[in-house]
């Protein structure tokens, strides 16, 4: 069954599914995976695999404008198609340190998580430091390529790095937005396609698209990708009206970690974007719409279109969400198969980019007419902080009280953030970058939401507060640093030592298992948490100024047994 077309330039919404095209399934693709490939009416949950071309992307290249790529992932190594970086600071390397572009790039073409499995990857490497500067020099270096290379109408790019622009002098602000459009309009009319996320402020309480380069939409055929979860609805950090939307995809996913070989669950637009990038290099890849597409000057408009008369919404007055026109109970099972690849693991982490996946939202397509439920938000905090410089903001108007919350932060990664008492060195949490996790306040009063300003420019610093998560936060299978195993009697409060732990100064994760009733802190002492404090079993990150052999693991065990409290730390 196919969607009705919507009122846009009519695609091929006419035309049975998987005709004229050469079809393979993917069996052991991920929900979100299968979602693209989802035809109108079924439920994702019982299809047996992701439908996508044999072909699809091949001869189309894709620039992902983001922070790297880690180069030792399996989705990396095994992307069939060219792989190459562009970088815009001398001497920079095949790296991600900002641990999103990774996630990123395998949405667009990994074997596993990816939707164009044979288009072609250049990575354009945003410094660490991030500028609204930078971003545009990064599309002028895609200009310039394409030109270089003769790829026009032969060519997307995605941008999953949103960009506000902070300067309060109106005529520096003009200036700036001017340049980044022209920038654009310039990509635009060298027939490359422009796919661009959201934002995910809806969840500070901004609905409507509020970044560059996505407020360019209404004057440019900018492909504007919002989030949705399995079910289809619009997820609860989905910035963008039906207006200004173009399409959704699912923005809760699983794919290639920025270091080692592991997997990472993240959530975002940010990562519903590249999937919708990778959909517009399928079809610009296949012979079946080249007719339809390929009118130069009109590249990026036919393209936008012809992904928009595609989409349809999968819940009643919910968003569009992207389909690639192919139905997986269409094709012969005979052509089925795995691009799983055995020699990577498949793990879970929390990001430092965007925002780690949110453990509360997954669900299954149902009829239902009610979005999943999310975490309830409790407070929100959204400030500017100065560049080199350290702000708190007391949670005073908010009564905090003895109970486990659950957190987000959106900061670029030039940022530290931590959540403070307000006692020297003492709090539930220190990062770096976005992140998410959970902490266990112990008695009622306000705390302090800090941020330090590492960069050259005011940055935004984007706090949430909300109930506790229904499962604890993921962390990377990495290197493992110090692990713990040790007794806890009832009635006891233990602090043990990690004496021996490898590694110096640097973000860490942790996990540990202990009996319901028993808390464990984090700290660099035992006279209280500083990196973490929970209840029952738990994981997180951590962000160390000094080795991780300093710390003091504690647990005290108000429960009625004694329980083995078994923890690792791992980098």
């Amino acid at each position: 069954m196919l969607p009705t077309a919507h009122s846009t330039p009519a695609g091929p919404s006419s035309v049975p599914a998987n005709k004229n095209r050469a079809v393979t399934l993917q069996t052991d693709a991920l929900p979100e995976l299968k979602a693209m490939s989802q035809p109108d009416g079924a439920d994702v949950n019982t299809l047996a695999a992701f439908a996508h071309d044999k072909t699809g992307g091949a001869g189309i290249t894709v620039y992902v404008v983001d922070t790297g790529a880690n180069p030792d992932h399996s989705e990396w190594i095994n992307m069939p198609g060219e792989k190459r970086f562009i970088f815009l600071t001398p001497g920079d390397t095949e790296s991600d340190p900002g641990r999103h572009g990774s996630c990123v790039a395998s949405k667009v073409a990994g074997p596993k998580f990816g939707v164009a499995k044979n288009a072609n990857i250049v990575i354009v490497k945003l410094p660490s430091v991030l500028t609204m500067s930078s971003v545009i020099a990064a599309l002028a270096e895609v200009g310039n390529d394409v030109s270089q290379r003769n790829l026009e109408g032969k060519a997307v790019i995605n941008i999953s790095i949103g960009s506000r622009v902070l300067q309060t002098d109106a005529a520096s602000r003009d200036n700036i937005i001017n340049a980044y459009k022209l920038f654009l309009a310039s990509i635009i009319a060298q027939d490359i396609v422009v796919v661009a996320a959201s934002g995910n402020s809806r969840m500070f309480g901004i609905e409507n698209v509020n970044e560059l380069p996505a407020i360019f939409e209404p004057d440019m055929p900018i492909i504007v990708v919002g989030a949705v979860d399995l079910e289809g609805f619009r997820t609860f950090y989905s910035q963008g009206t039906d207006a200004e939307l173009t399409v959704s995809a699912p923005g809760d996913v699983t794919c290639a970690g920025s270091s080692g070989t592991g997997d990472v669950e993240l959530f975002g637009t940010s990562f519903a974007s590249p999937a919708v990038a990778g959909l517009a290099a399928t079809l610009l890849s296949l012979d079946q719409f080249k007719t339809q597409l390929q009118i130069p000057g009109k590249v990026a408009e036919n393209t936008k279109a012809l992904i928009k008369s595609l989409a349809f919404s999968r819940v009643a007055g919910e968003p569009l969400v992207a389909w690639n026109g192919l139905d997986p109970q269409a094709q012969s099972s005979t052509s089925s198969t795995s691009s799983r690849q055995p020699t990577s693991s498949t793990s879970s982490s929390k990001p430092t980019s965007t925002s780690t996946k949110a453990s509360t939202t997954s669900s299954s397509v149902s009829t239902s007419t009610s979005a999943a439920p999310t975490p309830k938000v409790l407070y929100t905090l959204d400030n500017t902080i100065t560049a080199g410089t350290t702000s708190c903001q007391p949670t005073s108007d908010f009564q905090m009280q003895s109970q486990t919350y659950g957190f987000m932060f959106q900061v670029d990664n030039s940022m530290q953030t931590s959540i403070e008492t307000g006692t020297s060195s003492q709090g539930y949490f220190v990062g770096s970058g976005s992140s998410t996790g959970t902490f266990f306040y112990e008695s009622g009063g306000a705390l302090s939401i800090c941020g330090t300003n590492t960069g050259t420019a005011d940055l935004p610093l984007k706090f949430i507060l909300t109930e506790a998560p229904v499962a604890p936060v993921a962390t990377p299978k990495t290197s493992t640093v110090f692990t713990l195993k040790e007794n806890v009697d009832v009635g006891t409060s233990t602090c043990f030592p990690t004496d021996g732990a490898g590694g110096g100064p640097g973000t860490y994760t942790f996990t540990y298992s202990v009996a319901a009733g028993t808390l464990v802190t984090i700290g660099d002492s035992s006279a209280g948490p500083r990196y973490f404090s929970g209840q029952g079993s738990g994981s997180g990150t951590m962000l160390l100024d000094t080795s991780p052999n300093a710390l003091s693991i504690c647990a005290q065990n108000t429960g009625g047994s004694a329980t083995v409290l078994d923890l690792k730390i791992t980098q």
